[in-house]
C-alpha cells in the first residue's frame, strides 16, 4: 500500500516540463505522460481511501490517478457533485466523467442536474447526456434536447 506522499513523490518524478507545456495549451494544468499516470494507476490498484486523499491534495495529476484507483460505486450524488464543482482541467473533467460517474450508481441523476451548468460542469451534464441518447434513450425528449441544442 502506498501513501500519498509516495505517489506525489513518483507524480514529481515523472514531471516533464515539454509535456506540462503541451497540456497547458490544452487547458490542463499537470506535466505528466498519461501512459505513465495509467501504469502508476495500474500498479497501485484499487485503493478507494488512497483515491479520497489524492482527491483532496487538488493536484491534477493526482487527481487523475485518483480516477482509477477509486471506486466508482463508493460515491454518493453529493459527493460526486461537490468534487465536481472543482474541477478546473478538462482532462481530469473526461476523466471524472469516464472512470467515476459512468461507472457509479449516480450517472442518471448528476445528468439531469450537471446539464444546465456552466463551463465544465454543464459539459460534463451533456456527456452524460450524450451517453443517455446513445445507449438508452427511451424517456427522454429528444425533440426538446435537439431544440435546446440548436440555441446553444
Amino acid at each position: 500500500m502506498s501513501t500519498v506522499k509516495d505517489v506525489l513523490r513518483e507524480l514529481a518524478a515523472l514531471e516533464d516540463p515539454k509535456m506540462r507545456e503541451a497540456n497547458e495549451r490544452r487547458g490542463d494544468d499537470h506535466g505528466v505522460n498519461l501512459t505513465h499516470l495509467r501504469a502508476l494507476a495500474k500498479r497501485l490498484k484499487t485503493q478507494h481511501d488512497l483515491a479520497l486523499q489524492l482527491w483532496a491534495t487538488g493536484d491534477t495529476a493526482a487527481r487523475l490517478v485518483a480516477t482509477l484507483v477509486c471506486r466508482p460505486k463508493a460515491f454518493s450524488a453529493a459527493e460526486l457533485d461537490t468534487m465536481i464543482s472543482d474541477i478546473r482541467s478538462p482532462k481530469l473533467l473526461d476523466w471524472f466523467i469516464v472512470n467515476v460517474v459512468k461507472p457509479g450508481r449516480h450517472a442518471e441523476e448528476l445528468r439531469l442536474g450537471w446539464k444546465d451548468g456552466d463551463d465544465l460542469v454543464g459539459r460534463a451534464g451533456w456527456s452524460l447526456t450524450t451517453e443517455r441518447v446513445v445507449r438508452n434513450a427511451e424517456g427522454l425528449d429528444l425533440d426538446a434536447l435537439s431544440t435546446r441544442l440548436r440555441r446553444s
